[in-house]
């Protein structure tokens, strides 16, 4: 299992872009074209457009201390806390991640790029069946499931990944490599007996998932997690398909300016000179978005 020290590993599920102007317009594509025999002349095919707008955002953090603050502090608690600052910083791109990913059943911050919530049991690939990405299930005690349960519900979630189409009615996601299961620092415990080193995950007694990793003892495709301690409710787990293979990825990072970090005092400041004050100040630009829904499942014990 992988830490996540302030979450830092979120950054793993988006695609990365920077746009120079106000906003960013990304088209995601509903499918390639389906492969067709050649009878003599090409057959030329445009891609299925859907045109998703990410508005980039200023943030800001920003810390002032008297300059005798720092003479006189012999702890070093003020040089920590301008560390904590870029930490921070740095951090709250998986902030917004998680935040996004945990609304996806609501419109709080858009919706998918076929218009439904991100989490939707009526999304179509194509237009003859509607694929869910938004499961859920019962826990026997309140939302903490046990071992079984947590095996249960990713066996439940892999199925329907891989049984999702796009819009030529190709499989979609028929590598469970891809995926990685995002659960919540209470569900740790069950999740660790799943998916560790040695992770019953496909192995638990009433559960479907057949292990077929033979060189990993019992994880069903050396399927790992990653424990997020920014996930606020403490009722789901996510599994979200890493960018690549053709795909961006279920989420998106309009990143306009990186995080910049300045510190001010009175050597080269006025205002810190008349003030006797020494001020650190961030400032980044950036926004995030949904990608694409095939690349993640949502399921939420009951």
């Amino acid at each position: 299992l992988q830490g996540m020290p302030g979450g830092a590993d979120m950054k793993q599920f988006a695609t990365t872009y920077s746009t120079t102007g106000i906003n960013g317009e990304f088209g995601w594509f509903g499918s390639l074209p389906a492969v067709t025999e050649f009878t003599g002349s090409k057959q030329y095919k445009g891609l299925t457009p859907f045109t998703h707008t990410i508005t980039p955002k200023e943030w800001d953090l920003s810390l002032a201390f008297k300059e005798r603050t720092f003479e006189d502090d012999v702890t070093g608690t003020a040089a920590t806390a301008a560390g904590a600052v870029v930490s921070r910083c740095n951090d709250h791109l998986n902030v917004r991640l998680t935040a996004f990913l945990e609304s996806g059943t609501g419109s709080t911050y858009g919706t998918a790029y076929d218009a439904q919530y991100f989490f939707d049991d009526d999304h179509h690939g194509t237009t003859d069946a509607a694929h869910d990405n938004d499961l859920t299930g019962a826990a026997a005690t309140g939302t903490s499931p046990t071992a079984s349960e947590a095996e249960a519900a990713i066996g439940a979630m892999l199925a329907a990944a891989r049984g999702f189409v796009d819009d030529a009615s190709q499989p979609y996601t028929a590598n469970p490599n891809r995926f990685t299961v995002v659960y919540p620092t209470e569900f740790s415990h069950a999740m660790s007996v799943v998916l560790g080193s040695n992770g019953t995950l496909g192995t638990l007694a009433g559960n479907s998932v057949t292990n077929q990793d033979s060189g990993v003892t019992g994880r069903y495709y050396g399927m790992t997690g990653v424990c997020n301690p920014h996930l606020a409710n403490a009722d789901a787990i996510y599994l979200l398909a890493k960018p690549g293979m053709g795909s961006a990825g279920p989420l998106v990072i309009n990143l306009r300016r990186p995080w910049e970090f300045m510190t001010y005092d009175s050597t080269n400041s006025e205002l810190c000179a008349d003030s006797r004050e020494v001020r650190m100040t961030s400032y980044g630009v950036y926004e995030v978005g949904y990608a694409v829904w095939q690349d993640a499942v949502s399921y939420i014990f009951t």
